[in-house]
């Protein structure tokens, strides 16, 4: 298949649509069993979205995701019907999201390109036999939603009384009258939830088919609430050809073909269904057959992410010509009036261009977050911990490509807290605290930047333990007296370190913190701990808004430019002579409203040529990034600039260590900057 295959733009909207009902059949089911209850809007979404996945995939004739959902789908038809109330919900939930967990390996496998062919089969079997358990310890009672009970020859459906009777007819494409029926019925269920459907199985084989080709497929809505969304929705439907309305128990088998007509039939307003009469008297007038109209613009577009990478690329493109233009030397000097007001106009809308397509990127943290409850659901198990997750600000927004790359270090955090700093029960009632340990997650926006905190009420970090541990391994970099608490618990970031004694499903084998480490610098983030013995710790993760543009600030050494974040500039200054001390070690350190700090000649870290050395003769520009500062020396600032940050080239990477660089950008000269990694700087 290729690119332009339309059956892989199916697949893909296959993949996208199944994998978002997954996570909200998840969250559904999470909150039920937290509750210990399956409220009647809880059962009906979930039938819907079961209803929804076994349609879709028996199109794709992914037949065992098909029979996997028929089955839950008939689980739950039963629970809608019977509204029966469970004493223990433990086993409904167990099955729903062993089912949803087979879907999602499923859809993985189909979007990494392998063949989706495991067998559903066992999985499928313990969800019937759960269903007939059900219904063995009721009274009989026959079902009329039971796919083996309908007739499919009978074709006069009377409206029901307060309601109305939609007869719909799909043509120019014979065969797929199923396919087209079960279209409807998912674009039906998000404006009305009250109704039901004759042939029951739409897609069930040549039968039903035949039916619906030849009596139109039949609606039956029990009231008029939503007339209007739904005359629009049947007419506006993919494939639909004709409709015929019916006002409350009109015989549709005077009506049923529509005078022998189907297509290209004169539009005629369809007349108001009206509620019964106060004497008991129906309406019996059929409503009008009408055309399709043209579809109407929706309010929510779905776009590939890849689309939209490609538009902040243009858009990065834009912003760099523009400041080439805007800047350019040749206009220096020369009073041109005209010309600067339009440049400033070019600017503004460049900067709203910029800006709106970064809002279309962001995404709020919410999913990201609400993943978590599956994570300490099944956790809570496994360790025998009551555990509560807290979720703060997860409507706080950030970059789509920095959700993607922060979902994987937050669950291994969370995993950590809830294995390591969480106690079990009965060492909580001991210690003096509740019996559920709490673990929040918070979210919160500071400027440029998204801190997010992961803290858990549980034993908090030992400092001598680690300390011990680290001197067994031969991990420590400095004296332990000259290490700060902070610089202990980053200890726990270094590869191969871990506190457990033994091996289990969730620890013990010292991997995994050090990647969650690498994966936030990658982003340009970084990672501190707190930490409270008795009392729990606290994970913070500093994050940037979006990885496609910064505004920085320009330096020059030598021939050289770098750029650094203005996030992380506190203040540049020219110093004097007398300022500068060096410490026992002969580090150059700086005297500053009597505090002290380093100093970074940036042409020795570099190896660069430069002719200014002197301190007095260049610029100080002091970092900070998680409250350690530096000052950075060099030539001379070139001025603040809105930069495109790119990656290094491959072969770049290969040739030569970079450390202490994050990536380039093009100037408006043209010429080329390197981007510092200012955490890297301070931490080395």
């Amino acid at each position: 298949m290729t690119d332009s295959s339309p059956i892989d733009s199916l697949l893909e909207m296959y993949l996208f649509e199944n994998s978002t009902l997954l996570e909200q059949l998840e969250n559904i089911i999470l909150e039920c069993e937290h509750v210990n209850a399956y409220p009647a809007a809880a059962v009906h979404e979930i039938f819907r979205i079961m209803h929804t996945i076994k349609g879709s995939s028996t199109m794709m004739q992914f037949n065992h995701i098909a029979a996997l959902s028929h089955a839950m789908e008939d689980l739950f038809a039963y629970l809608r019907e019977r509204e029966e109330v469970l004493a223990d919900y433990s086993q409904l939930s167990e099955l729903v999201l062993q089912g949803s967990d087979f879907i999602k390996i499923e859809l993985l496998k189909l979007q990494n390109g392998h063949i989706a062919d495991e067998d559903s089969a066992t999985l499928t079997h313990r969800i019937t036999a759960y269903l007939d358990q059900l219904k063995t310890n009721q009274d009989p009672c026959p079902s009329t939603s039971s796919e083996d009970d309908h007739e499919i020859g009978l074709a006069n459906l009377d409206a029901p009384a307060a309601g109305f009777k939609a007869v719909v007819f799909f043509g120019n494409d014979p065969g797929m009258e199923g396919v087209r029926a079960v279209q409807l019925i998912q674009s039906l269920e998000d404006i009305e939830a009250n109704y039901s459907y004759h042939p029951k199985d739409s897609l069930g084989g040549a039968e039903e088919t035949a039916f619906i080709r030849n009596h139109g497929f039949q609606l039956l809505f029990q009231d008029k609430h939503n007339y209007s969304e739904v005359h629009q929705c049947i007419r506006e439907a993919c494939g639909v050809t004709a409709v015929q309305l019916f006002d409350s128990d009109a015989d549709s088998s005077n009506h049923s073909r529509h005078n022998g007509k189907r297509d290209n039939e004169p539009t005629t307003a369809p007349r108001p269904a009206h509620p019964s009469s106060k004497n008991g008297a129906e309406d019996k007038v059929p409503l009008a057959a009408v055309e399709r109209s043209p579809m109407q613009s929706a309010s929510y577009l779905s776009v590939n992410v890849s689309k939209l990478d490609e538009l902040m690329n243009l858009i990065g493109e834009l912003v760099i010509a523009e400041s080439m233009v805007t800047q350019h030397p040749e206009l220096q000097g020369h009073p041109l009036e005209q010309f600067k007001h339009a440049a400033r106009h070019l600017t503004k809308i460049t900067k709203e261009i910029q800006d709106k397509t970064m809002s279309i990127r962001m995404v709020p943290l919410e999913s990201c977050f609400h993943k978590m409850n599956r994570v300490l659901r099944d956790m809570s198990k496994k360790l025998d911990k009551d555990i509560r997750l807290q979720l703060i600000g997860e409507e706080t927004e950030v970059d789509k490509s920095i959700i993607d790359k922060i979902t994987d270090p937050l669950m291994h955090l969370v995993r950590n807290a809830a294995d390591h700093g969480l106690e079990t029960g009965p060492e909580r009632e001991a210690a003096g605290k509740a019996r559920t340990g709490t673990l929040t997650l918070e979210a919160r926006n500071t400027g440029s930047e998204v801190m997010i905190i992961v803290r858990d009420d549980g034993r908090g970090m030992d400092r001598g333990k680690l300390l011990a541990r680290a001197r067994e391994k031969n991990m420590l970099y400095k004296e332990e007296a000259d290490m700060s608490d902070r610089e202990v618990y980053q200890l726990i970031f270094m590869p191969g370190f871990s506190t457990k004694d033994s091996i289990s499903e969730f620890s013990g084998r010292g991997v995994g913190m050090d990647v969650v480490l690498q994966n936030i610098d990658s982003i340009g983030g970084t990672v501190f701990i707190d930490s409270e013995p008795g009392h729990g710790s606290a994970i913070t993760i500093k994050i940037p808004l979006t990885l496609a543009i910064i505004d920085g600030m320009n330096v020059k050494v030598g021939s050289s430019r770098f750029t650094l974040p203005i996030s992380s500039i506190k203040e540049s200054f020219r110093p004097q002579g007398k300022d500068i001390i060096r410490d026992p070690d002969g580090c150059e350190m700086i005297m500053v409203r009597g505090q002290c700090y380093a100093i970074i000649r940036l042409y020795e870290h570099f190896k660069l040529h430069s002719d200014v050395q002197t301190v007095e003769d260049g610029i100080l520009t002091m970092v900070e990034v998680d409250g350690q500062q530096v000052c950075l020396f060099a030539d001379e600032l070139l001025g603040q600039q809105q930069v495109v940050i790119k990656a290094l080239p491959v072969y770049i990477k290969k040739l030569t260590n970079l450390k202490g660089i994050a990536g380039c950008t093009l100037l408006s000269d043209g010429s080329t900057s390197l981007i510092l990694d200012i955490p890297h700087l301070i931490s080395h």
